[in-house]
């Protein structure tokens, strides 16, 4: 017979000594939390707030068939553009530090 420490049993393993001890699970009854608030992960790939309050996102229409598209469209579509404001709205409520 192998030999336990008497200070790891608890009343548990005394009661039910072929049950494994299953960990006990705390429970604060007094206050409740909240779960996080969280940013979108999707809007914070995508989209950029500037100090202003702007959100700045990638061109459109730069991901595939630039056979079609002209020189000039696809020169102009470079970099990032500044979002609509109607747009920009919805986008602002996925960031919880704007």
């Amino acid at each position: 017979m192998a030999r336990v420490d008497q200070r790891s049993l608890t009343t548990n393993d005394i009661k039910n000594p072929g049950m494994p001890n299953l960990r006990k699970v705390k429970f604060n009854l007094k206050g409740k939390k909240m779960p996080k608030m969280k940013t979108k992960s999707s809007a914070k790939k995508r989209f950029r707030v500037t100090g202003s309050g702007l959100v700045k996102m990638g061109q459109a229409g730069k991901r595939h068939g630039m056979r079609k598209r002209t020189n000039k469209m696809i020169r102009n579509a470079r970099g990032m553009t500044i979002m609509h404001p109607s747009d920009a709205k919805k986008v602002k409520s996925y960031f919880l530090h704007v």
